[in-house]
């Protein structure tokens, strides 16, 4: 009876309305208090599986440098928010992007790279640049007391306002369905809508939602309360179909700062609601350029194997995707040492920029650029999302796991063998599957639409959030993931043209663009 008593206590916070304002920081003290009086917290090693025999393969493999080249990848990002970026990290058209991007050219070339070039090109889709990201709440009816949410961004297009921004009462709207929004009028409001996030900030309730409530309610504002564990920025996007939701303007905050907000509605008499100023100032600018980065090491024939990662990300960009770029990093200088005649295959390293907006801006280019490198491409392995921390979600704070987040796979031709190679390849070096391959194409490989591409990707807690830290990363499992992947070429080297080039016809669009994820999210 206790216990239950005492969860019961955690998940109460008001019954009715009371006069006093609650308490901003609650919602976190109340789970450590909960925390501390049950549970001995620890630290724990990551969990290994793999094949024994996999430790002794690919032995010139190092994960200290691997660490090395992602903490230099995290400190060009770093630099963006110590100079005072409001939407910071290595942005595509930044000089962040283009610092980390001429500093992998340098250690290509170190390494006795062949054909080692920066192509620029311009900004396919133009850049979101964010001047000003800002949520304040008045407490109370002290016209003093106002409390700003640190959590607050807008990553991608939005409506703007005003330098002094949005005035407006702040109405919650709960999942914003249709059920939700039945009979209220939210005119001029400021609508605080709780966003369901299906594992990660990528896909979430708020896609269908938030247009909803943008396009047919006449609100004056959005704010997107996003159901993840913590208290983080995250970046994520919304659109309708190939548009930016753009008619109002919006903001992302941390689920603590939303929780807060839904307490302080709850707190005030029925009909009564709290006063919140809302700002975003941006724009879409369309000029700017960024940059692929591209380096060869030839073979014994002409065919050629693409392995590609983008490097420009949000905040810290560390799984998103200084891990992939830093492994690739570490495939190159293995493959550099490894003489000519025992390279079966060309291999063509693409480093790619402008990706985050749209999704596949460099590789897009890059398929323009280089139509004699793509005639002779047999195979992209897209290196993207890896390394990153699994969580449990904990009365919505993040516990961590002892191993890694799940891993998802791609065949953009449906191929069997290479399914094949990707799960055996797992279960060798004891990386966890989900059990979901995606027939289609995944991340910035969309733009490779002459080449068959797979791999691995995986999103989970950090992705795309300023959670992201490289205190979840270690260089023994950055290490694994590289010998995988080199593994990968090497299996994918016994096969031949006709194996590999073999696909399915079934026609799969992009998940972002499909009719059925459509479809799925209407129910929200």
């Amino acid at each position: 009876m206790k216990k239950l008593i005492l969860i019961a206590g955690l998940l109460y916070f008001s019954n009715g309305f009371s006069s006093t304002p609650p308490d901003i920081d609650s919602f976190r003290n109340t789970i450590e208090k909960f925390e501390s009086e049950q549970f001995i917290k620890f630290n724990t090693d990551p969990a290994h599986r793999p094949d024994p025999d996999m430790s002794e393969l690919y032995g010139s493999v190092n994960g200290d440098s691997v660490f090395e080249y992602l903490t230099v990848l995290t400190n060009f990002s770093a630099q963006s928010k110590e100079d005072g970026n409001a939407l910071w990290g290595r942005i595509a058209g930044s000089v962040y992007e283009q610092r980390a991007t001429e500093y992998v050219a340098s250690k290509f070339k170190e390494w006795g790279m062949e054909h080692v070039r920066i192509q620029e090109f311009n900004l396919t889709s133009g850049d979101w640049h964010l001047e000003k990201a800002a949520l304040q709440v008045q407490v109370g009816n002290n016209t003093d007391a106002w409390i700003n949410f640190e959590t607050t961004t807008t990553p991608y297009p939005s409506g703007v306002t005003t330098d002094e921004g949005i005035l407006a009462p702040l109405q919650y709207v709960g999942l914003g369905t249709i059920a939700d929004l039945r009979g209220r009028d939210l005119s001029g409001k400021i609508i605080l809508l709780h966003v369901r996030a299906f594992e990660d900030v990528l896909y979430h309730s708020g896609l269908e939602s938030a247009k909803r409530i943008a396009k047919t309610t006449g609100a004056a504002g959005m704010i997107l309360w996003m159901d993840l564990p913590g208290n983080e920025k995250y970046a994520t996007q919304l659109f309708d179909g190939y548009k930016w939701i753009d008619q109002i303007p919006w903001v992302t905050i941390g689920y603590e700062d939303g929780l807060y907000l839904r307490k302080l509605i709850e707190s005030l008499p029925e009909g009564e609601l709290p006063m919140v100023r809302l700002t975003v100032n941006g724009e879409l600018k369309t000029e700017g350029t960024s940059q692929n980065l591209i380096a060869e090491l030839p073979g014994t024939t002409d065919e050629t194997i693409v392995i590609t990662a983008h490097i420009d990300g949000y905040w810290n960009a560390i799984l998103d995707n200084g891990s992939g770029v830093s492994i690739l990093m570490e495939m190159a200088r293995y493959y550099a040492n490894i003489p000519k005649q025992e390279r079966k295959r060309r291999i063509v390293f693409l480093i790619t920029g402008d990706h985050e907006l749209m999704g596949s801006g460099g590789s897009v280019v890059f398929q323009k650029m280089n139509p004699d490198i793509v005639k002779n491409s047999i195979l992209a392995l897209q290196i993207e999302h890896l390394g990153g921390p699994d969580i449990v979600n904990f009365f919505n704070t993040a516990q961590l796991t002892n191993a890694n987040a799940p891993l998802s796979i791609f065949v953009s031709n449906s191929n069997r063998k290479l399914l094949n190679i990707l799960v055996e390849t797992a279960n060798n070096f004891g990386l966890v599957l989900n059990n979901l391959a995606l027939k289609g194409t995944a991340g910035d490989v969309d733009g490779l639409t002459n080449i068959p591409s797979f791999g691995y990707i995986s999103t989970g807690w950090v992705y795309h959030s300023t959670a992201d830290d490289l205190k979840y990363y270690s260089p023994l499992e950055l290490a694994m993931l590289t010998r995988a992947h080199i593994q990968i070429i090497d299996k994918v080297n016994e096969l031949d043209l006709d194996e590999i080039k073999h696909e399915n016809k079934e026609d799969v669009l992009p998940i972002y663009y499909s009719p059925g994820l459509n479809e799925l999210l209407s129910s929200w």
